[in-house]
């Protein structure tokens, strides 16, 4: 998060508008407004980080403790591995292109259904993968005995 204003520097400016006269003009400042949404989304997703990496370590713990057999060790990667695929889709793809331009319509909100779109490729590929590894394994921990 930004505090103070963007100072452009006329060198920069000539990477910006590629003409060699922009880099004899002065530094232009400019006031960076907040954006309440981003600004939301981005403490809402530092709570949840943090709520997942303390349910992770209570996971551990109990497992730890509980000392499970190895065909609920396997089924535990399988459903987990299929958590994943589906929080990918919606974090990924659902929230940014569909929640996020409804919720506010600022100008700089349009970035981010591009910015989620544009990789949605690779949330859709790793997905797949994360389906099959945790279909695989469930079918493996149904096989054990």
């Amino acid at each position: 998060m930004r505090e103070e204003p963007v100072q452009i520097t006329g060198e920069q400016m000539t990477e910006i508008v590629r003409d060699q006269a922009a880099a004899d003009a002065p530094t232009v400042t400019m006031p960076v407004d907040r954006i309440g949404t981003l600004d939301t989304i981005r403490i809402a997703l530092t709570w949840s980080m943090l709520a997942g990496r303390g349910i992770a370590v209570l996971g551990c713990l109990a497992g730890l403790v509980t000392r499970p057999d190895r065909r609920d060790l396997v089924r535990g990667v399988g459903a987990t591995a299929l958590a994943l695929a589906g929080a990918m889709v919606v974090v990924g793809y659902l929230l940014p292109v569909h929640l996020v331009p409804s919720i506010d319509n600022q100008t700089w909100m349009g970035i981010v259904p591009r910015l989620a779109l544009r990789t949605l490729r690779v949330v859709l590929g790793t997905s797949v993968v994360l389906v099959a590894v945790g279909a695989l394994t469930l079918v493996a921990a149904s096989g054990t005995g």
